[in-house]
């Protein structure tokens, strides 16, 4: 099978697999949110947030280095797969316990405590998840059926268990349950059908050269995670409860937003990876990569802004109607998230790590300033233009670092593609204004206006051929 041929069936896969896994997540933040309500819901997202950073120190960065490893030299498997188990199984047990002794140290009411010690089951999800390994393998199929497997088996959990705002604790679990299920699935048939031998002993005889080039993996990921979520944690402490909830909702749009970006993330990281000390096939792949997130992105970012008043007031209903404004500034900010791929991408696969580590430092430490800066005074659309701000500088400074280590510039498929998305997005934004429509009719015929007009004037202004579309992962 070719390279191009590969990428698009995992490209297929996961696409099938993070659309009905996204559908089922819209549909249970939904339920979760209109029969919880913005104060409780805050709650999960706050758990969920705290919990996330544990998940990193579990976590600490094999999977992204695993998949270079594994792509690159797949002999290494047995080994790293061995080590990684073992390693992320006690390190979850230990932060398990950390968690458990040091909640009464956290002032917050006992409610919110229990949420957090429920979902912190969690991290043995994150211990025993595979999805890195058959990523590597660049066998898509796999990670979308979990995915798929996790995301049904909650959405009937929670229509089934979640009835009431008293059902909080019920739904703080059914994340982990269904998660750590499908986990141990995934293992056995890894054990089973892969053919591939665990070597714990050599796994760890490798443990020192793994751990050094996975650390800082996992603390661009931990600076990554400060900027994304650390603004939930702020408001927690420094906002009322209801307000958490509002941003909650807003950022539960923002991820579903990006969802599409870290598809293409996941498929192209393993190809850019194999090809790193290849010159001239490296620039073809980030070429192609670049050319699919970027237009992606523009029409994500322009047609989400016009779009996300209405999706929170059709979905969420009058209850988060305080969430519109934040819901705006973050889908500017997740169009930023695609452009910042762009160039984040292949810096992760060509191993320049210490590079993207500089940017997300300084990405991490302007986030922490903007948040305690703006929350207090402007709640959550501080927030939120704290985050717009902090991915705006990321990206910028790893487009000077791409054009500079690897004379890449993809300045002309940014310009073109905003443009494209500015000029479908005025009639989208305008005409519904002129009729006084229902909103879910608004929204529908706003969201069909743009996409329609995006596809037709990208072919036929040749911002992409349909010769193109059909090559583009060949």
């Amino acid at each position: 099978m070719t390279t191009g041929s590969r990428i698009f069936r995992n490209f297929a896969a996961l696409s099938v697999g993070q659309v009905v896994s996204m559908t089922c997540s819209l549909i249970v933040a939904v339920i979760l949110a209109r029969v919880l309500g913005p104060a409780s819901y805050g709650i999960l997202g706050f758990g969920a947030a705290l919990l996330s950073y544990l998940g990193l120190v579990v976590n600490m960065g094999l999977d992204v280095h695993g998949v270079r490893v594994i792509s690159h030299d797949p002999e290494q498997t047995g080994a790293l797969v061995g080590f990684v188990l073992i390693f992320r199984v006690i390190i979850s047990a230990a932060l398990f316990a950390i968690l458990l002794g040091g909640l009464d140290y956290i002032n917050q009411p006992e409610m919110v405590k229990i949420v957090v010690l429920i979902q912190g089951c969690g991290l043995f999800f994150v211990a025993l998840n595979l999805d890195f390994v058959f990523q590597a393998m660049q066998q898509m199929k796999v990670m979308a059926a979990r995915q798929i497997a996790a995301s049904l088996m909650a959405l009937i959990a929670v229509f089934i268990l979640i009835t009431s705002p008293a059902d909080l604790y019920k739904a703080a679990g059914i994340p982990a349950a269904v998660n750590m299920v499908t986990a141990v699935v995934v293992l056995i048939i890894f054990l089973n059908s892969s053919g591939v031998r665990i070597e714990i002993r050599r796994g760890f005889s490798m443990a020192r050269d793994l751990l050094k080039s996975s650390v800082p993996v996992a603390l661009m990921a931990a600076l990554n995670t400060i900027y994304v979520s650390l603004d939930i944690v702020i408001l927690q402490f420094m906002r009322p409860q209801d307000e958490v909830g509002l941003y909650v909702v807003a950022s539960r749009v923002l991820a579903l937003a990006v969802v599409p970006a870290g598809i293409l993330h996941s498929v192209f990281l393993p190809a850019l990876s194999s090809v790193f000390d290849d010159d001239e096939r490296r620039y073809g792949i980030a070429r192609k990569y670049a050319r699919t997130i970027i237009l992606l992105g523009a029409a994500v970012g322009v047609g989400g802004t016009i779009l996300a008043v209405p999706v929170v007031d059709v979905l969420f209903g009058e209850a988060f109607a305080g969430a519109g404004i934040s819901s705006i500034i973050l889908m500017v900010s997740a169009g930023m998230v695609y452009l910042t791929l762009a160039y984040g991408t292949p810096l992760l696969g060509w191993r320049r790590d210490r590079a993207y580590f500089k940017v997300l430092v300084v990405g991490a430490a302007l986030n922490v300033v903007l948040n305690f800066a703006l929350i207090p005074f402007y709640g959550i659309e501080g927030a939120a233009v704290a985050t717009l701000i902090t991915q705006s500088t990321v990206c910028l400074s790893l487009l000077l670092i791409v054009r500079s280590a690897f004379a890449i510039n993809f300045s002309d498929l940014v310009l073109k593609s905003i443009g494209l998305a500015i000029l479908c997005g005025m009639p989208t934004y305008f005409v519904p204004q002129i009729y006084d429509l229902p909103t879910l009719v608004d929204l529908t015929l706003s969201a069909v206006t743009f996409g329609s007009l995006f596809c037709l004037l990208a072919v036929r202004l040749q911002f992409v051929t349909v010769t193109e579309i059909k090559g583009l992962f060949s």
